[in-house]
């Protein structure tokens, strides 16, 4: 039988035990549904549903015994609402093994045991991300409805520890037509997990592991896009290449790395094959686990290829831009309850020097050669769960292409709403302002989106 401990304190809350009484009462009563025939179709079937019905049941009560602990005994409507929910679907839980259970009683047999999961078996995932996009910008996106991601992928196991992991974009390029591979790689486990971190190798192609924003899931994110530092020197966020973690102990992790140079969108990359003039480069990084938090540093050092251009002034003049050192370093830090609150916290700063990436090729207006400059970027992001369904969130980012020039910084606020039909179906409205001094056309504009993510 269920039982629940839970002490309401009158100063701090409306809620009497005459209102918490009837609730509780509610899950020990039958009632209609109770009656109702359900349908079991088979034996197997049967078996399958009481596993089923047995997980959600223990999910449901670890997720009442989260409330009524973070509650500290005081019974808000907003705690008591999401309590409700939990006991109803307990008492629907409840009801269905009931009908088993006088099924069993009718047959006079227990069901067997339900079939063992093939642990061969692909997992396929997809998500979409449709969206209607407003911006200011001269020379910006078309205000338009449009496909921003459709993304499929499938992890296969071979065995215990070896996997290979597979993913491709089909709403990529201009006219979001176009397929893009964007997972490939083979993960073997030399060991067992250690908590939350990691023993594995992964060889591929898949996202650069520097700081928390490049590999967290575009599906996941709270705002539209990764920042300007990250989409201008990590475009496309993947690199192929080989890359190893290792735990340190429970709360540790340490990875280490070496990759072809430039990512997979780079514009230098993006038009010709890998790994131009053979430039590699090196990963390395260590992230802790908390109780409260977590935080991470990173780094990537190699040499960005040289490469040429054109452009026009009485004649074709060509320019070659040199091999420039391409550093980077990120430091983050995530805190999922900020001051054991409702709100969180997200950030990460980068240092380092490249230069900003050009398309190699004809009519450039670049007329002298491209060097390295020091780099630095920002942000920060706060997020507030104002109930199980309504998420906002605030986000300041920053990217100085060049710290030794005044004028060139590029900054942008964000806000974004999220509301939650499903905890696979979110639907975020967000608006950003960006300052770029860098454009003498158009310092300041803006960008609303609206945009649907589905996850299967």
């Amino acid at each position: 039988m269920l039982r629940l401990n839970i002490s309401v304190k009158r100063p701090k809350s409306i809620i009497s035990a005459t209102t918490l009484l009837p609730i509780l009462f509610g899950v020990f009563t039958n009632d209609a549904r109770s009656q109702s025939n359900v349908g079991i179709a088979s034996p197997t079937s049967l078996a399958n549903e009481l596993s089923t019905l047995k997980s959600r049941s223990a999910e449901v009560a670890k997720a009442m015994g989260a409330l009524t602990a973070a509650s500290n005994g005081e019974l808000s409507q907003d705690v008591l609402a999401q309590i409700q929910r939990c006991l109803d679907e307990l008492k629907d839980i409840r009801i269905r093994v009931d009908n088993i259970e006088k099924w069993i009683a009718s047959n006079g047999k227990t069901p067997p045991a339900p079939p063992a999961a093939d642990p061969k078996a692909p997992k396929f995932g997809l998500y979409i991300q449709s969206q209607y996009r407003d911006t200011n910008k001269v020379g910006g996106s078309n205000d338009a409805f449009s496909l921003r991601r459709v993304r499929l992928g499938a992890t296969m196991p071979i065995d215990e520890k070896l996997s290979i992991r597979i993913s491709a974009d089909i709403a990529s390029g201009t006219t979001t037509n176009t397929a893009l591979l964007k997972d490939a790689f083979a993960k073997y486990e030399f060991g067992k997990p250690n908590g939350k971190a990691l023993n594995d190798v992964q060889f591929g192609q898949m996202n650069m592991p520097l700081g928390f924003e490049i590999e967290r899931s575009s599906a996941d994110r709270e705002f539209p896009e990764r920042v300007a530092y990250n989409r201008t020197y990590w475009s496309g966020e993947r690199s192929r290449g080989i890359n190893a973690h290792f735990a340190v102990n429970s709360k540790t992790q340490a990875q280490i790395g070496a990759w072809n140079v430039l990512s997979q969108g780079d514009p230098e990359q993006s038009t010709i094959a890998p790994g131009p003039e053979n430039r590699l480069g090196m990963s390395a990084g260590i992230r802790h686990y908390a109780k409260d938090f977590q935080v991470g540093l990173s780094g990537f050092v190699g040499e960005r290829p040289s490469i040429s251009t054109t452009y026009v002034d009485g004649g074709t003049i060509t320019v070659n831009h040199p091999r420039v050192e391409r550093e980077f370093i990120y430091a983050d830090l995530y805190v999922p309850s900020l001051f054991r609150t409702k709100a969180f916290l997200r950030g990460e700063a980068m240092w380092g020097q490249d230069r900003i990436p050009l398309a190699p090729g004809a009519n450039q207006s670049v007329q002298a050669p491209r060097l390295a400059n020091k780099v630095s970027g920002g942000q920060v992001q706060l997020g507030y769960q104002l109930d199980p369904k309504n998420q906002m969130n605030i986000r300041w980012d920053q990217l100085d292409p060049n710290t030794s020039f005044a004028n060139d910084v590029q900054t942008t606020w964000g806000f974004a709403f999220a509301h939650y039909l499903h905890a696979n179906a979110r639907v975020t409205l967000a608006h950003e302002i960006t300052t770029d001094n860098a454009i003498s056309v158009q310092k300041k504009y803006q960008a609303t989106t609206l945009r649907v993510t589905f996850k299967f």
